[in-house]
This record gives structure tokens, C-alpha cells and sequence, in this order.
């Protein structure tokens, strides 16, 4: 403007607020600013515009060093949304093409977990959310892609993200190692061997983890496990005596079940732990909690 500041000489349209002398002239820049220089007024090419250049964004950061308004910038992006031009996943904005290849990328990571590792649940998401991060510098950036992801055939289970059709099971060369330890524990229900016996070598100590990790055995401490319907078969005939005898010495039950001390200590410290039974003295009382529910 002049020095009264009320006679414009000369101005322009700011198409990029933040600029970089670096990439000024590369192609995509040409693009970018040519694509925004074509339609000044249309908010609606300048999020796609600002999107193809960075792929990803903030949704509330979309424009926000612009002359649209909030309104104009929503509508613009619900409109690319409808023609499926670009994809809002929670708080975040993305190019369709780009977010695309993402989930894609790490759908592909997931199935070569699985392929690697059949006997585990799935891939960690402690390793997704460090791969997305260095993806993705973008709060809520994770939760977006693990939401699309279990939109698509995976699912999140504990720490693990996986598809929804995975079973874990074990791979070849552990399964003679599991079927080995699944024999020793079914010849002696409530005397099994010590972890030391079922498990003496690296392929039996990962089965034994697998097989305690889907939840086919039950660890009572760092040195007995038993299958989980043996537990589950002394936990009812525990719970039937206690109901109807009442109180009963460690000793009187381990009698019940034909096992050693070795086995009936932690099996039933394993049990109070479960609220199912608890200490009076010397000896163990179904918890009330369980009397009342059993009418």
C-alpha cells in the first residue's frame, strides 16, 4: 500500500506459509503451488494440495495458516471424503492413495508374523506403535491405524495385534517337543514332572511357553504346571468337598487327589489367589463369595 495505507500498489497470494528454499523447485512442489495458484478460492484443492505433498495431517491443522474459515475447511473436507479422495481416521487426515499403502504395509507385517511365528498371538503392538511412529509424527497417529486395521480382518488381543482368522498353533519343529510334554503331563494328572524334566532344551522350554500361553496348561509356580482340565478337574473336586465337608488340611485334600505336597501347595494358593478358597489356620474354607453363589 501507499503511505496513507488506503491505495494497494501492488500484492499477492500467499500459496504456501511456510515455504522451503530447499525444495522450492522440485516437482511436487511446482505441483503443489501450481494446483493451489489455479484455484485461489477453492478450500477444497488446498487441503488435497496440502495432503499429496505431506500425505498426512492433523485435521484441525489443515488450513490453519490460511484465509478459510473452519466451515469452509470442514466442507472441503467432507467433500474429498465423499469422493474418496481422502480418508479421516480419528483426529487425522490422509491422502487416500497414501493411507492406503499404510494399512497395507502393515496388514503385510502382521501376516509375516504370523508366518514367522504361528505359536504367538500375533504381532506386539508395542513394535506396531514404534513402527508407526517413526511413520507418523502425529498424535493419535497409532490408535487411527490400529482402529483401520481392526476394521479390516485384525483384531487386538492383550498385547497383540492379529488377524481375526489366526490360531495360534505350533510351528513344525517344536511339535514333537509339544506333544512330548502334553504325553508327560497327561500320564500323571496330578504329579507331573518338574519344569526342569518337561522342559531340558530350548525347543521344549518354547513349546512349554506356547502351550502355557494359549492357555492349554496351567503354571501353579516356576516349577509345576499342570494341563488346564486337570486344573480344572481338581478345582471342582476341591470346591465339592469344601462345599460339602468344610473346612480341609491341605493334607486331607491332597489325600483326595492322590498328589504329592509338591503339587497341592501351590494348587491351592493358585486357588486363593482366584478367590475360590481361603486360609483359616491350617486348613482351607470355600470363600464365602463362592458358598452364597452356590446356593
Amino acid at each position: 500500500r501507499d503511505s496513507t495505507e488506503r491505495t494497494t500498489l501492488a500484492g499477492g497470494t500467499v500459496l504456501d506459509p511456510d515455504a522451503n528454499e530447499r525444495t522450492f523447485r522440485s516437482d511436487a512442489r511446482r505441483q503443489f503451488l501450481s494446483a493451489r495458484a489455479q484455484a485461489p478460492a477453492d478450500a477444497g484443492v488446498w487441503v488435497l494440495s496440502q495432503l499429496q505433498r505431506d500425505g498426512f495431517a492433523l485435521r484441525d491443522d489443515l488450513l490453519r495458516k490460511s484465509k478459510f474459515g473452519g466451515d469452509e475447511i470442514s466442507a472441503a473436507v467432507s467433500g474429498l471424503v465423499q469422493q474418496g479422495k481422502v480418508i479421516v481416521a480419528g483426529g487425522l487426515a490422509a491422502e487416500s492413495t497414501r493411507w492406503r499403502q499404510l494399512i497395507e504395509k502393515y496388514a503385510a507385517a502382521i501376516d509375516a508374523e504370523h508366518r514367522a511365528h504361528p505359536e504367538r498371538a500375533g504381532l506386539a503392538l508395542s513394535e506396531l506403535r514404534t513402527a508407526v511412529g517413526k511413520e507418523l509424527k502425529l498424535p493419535g497417529a497409532f490408535e487411527a491405524v490400529v482402529a483401520a486395521l481392526c476394521a479390516e480382518g485384525f483384531a487386538q488381543t492383550g498385547t497383540a495385534i492379529h488377524r481375526t482368522s489366526h490360531r495360534p498353533a505350533l510351528p513344525p519343529n517344536l511339535q514333537a517337543a509339544g506333544n512330548r510334554i502334553r504325553a508327560a503331563l497327561a500320564a500323571k494328572p496330578f504329579d507331573p514332572p518338574a519344569r526342569r524334566e518337561l522342559a531340558p532344551d530350548s525347543n521344549a522350554q518354547q513349546a512349554l511357553r506356547f502351550l502355557r500361553e494359549s492357555g492349554e496348561v496351567v503354571e501353579l509356580n516356576d516349577d509345576v504346571v499342570l494341563l488346564a482340565g486337570q486344573f480344572a478337574r481338581a478345582k471342582s473336586t476341591i470346591m465339592k468337598r469344601l462345599r460339602e465337608g468344610g473346612a480341609a488340611t491341605p493334607s486331607d485334600l491332597r489325600q483326595l487327589l492322590s498328589t504329592t505336597r509338591r503339587v497341592m501347595i501351590p494348587l491351592l494358593e493358585r486357588l486363593d489367589r482366584e478367590g475360590v478358597t481361603e486360609r483359616q489356620g491350617d486348613a482351607r474354607v470355600l470363600k464365602r463369595s463362592r458358598l452364597s453363589s452356590s446356593g
